[in-house]
């Protein structure tokens, strides 16, 4: 079978195929009813793979959420064993751990700020973050654009997709 742009480009020739007094009408017609055919069920098998690849990707997507969220679980419990076990030595006194695959050691933290009421804090003490630079507001703009506003520096431009239901 061809493929679609050959047949894209054939049935775009069918203007020249007019002129041609060679072919009878009801060959002219039949041309035309096969190429557009073809195009048709074409067209269709290629919206099915679309179909498909679309339904291909949601379903990577869910079983990315669901590993994602396993990978959490498995981090969430690795922590709180983690913590456990430091408990456990801080608790007994015991610093560090030696055998054949580990060396565990409980070490000191270097010291960290633990904010107990931001309102109390001084200013100098205090970060602005940098404002968000300027950028274009498409909606305002096209809404202008519509209306015969000239904007320089952009244009509206018409594009088209192509919709499977």
């Amino acid at each position: 079978m061809p493929k679609l742009h050959e047949l894209t480009a054939a049935y775009s020739h069918i203007d020249a195929l007019i002129d041609d007094e060679i072919l009878t009408n009801d060959q002219l017609i039949e041309y035309v009813d096969a190429i557009e055919g073809a195009l048709k069920e074409k067209g269709e098998n290629i919206a099915k793979l679309i179909e498909n690849l679309e339904a291909t990707a949601d379903n990577i997507k869910v079983a990315e959420t669901r590993m994602a969220q396993r990978r959490r679980a498995i981090e969430n419990r690795a922590n709180s064993i983690r913590n456990y076990l430091l408990a456990n030595m801080v608790n007994s006194g015991i610093t560090k751990i030696e055998c054949e695959y580990f060396k565990i050691a409980v070490r000191d933290s270097p010291p960290s700020v633990l904010i107990t009421d931001p309102a109390l804090i001084p200013a100098e003490y205090m970060k602005t973050p940098e404002p968000p630079a300027p950028s274009p507001d498409k909606k305002k703009i096209i809404d202008d654009l519509k209306q015969g506003v000239v904007i320089d520096g952009v244009q509206m431009q018409k594009t088209q997709y192509l919709q499977i239901r």
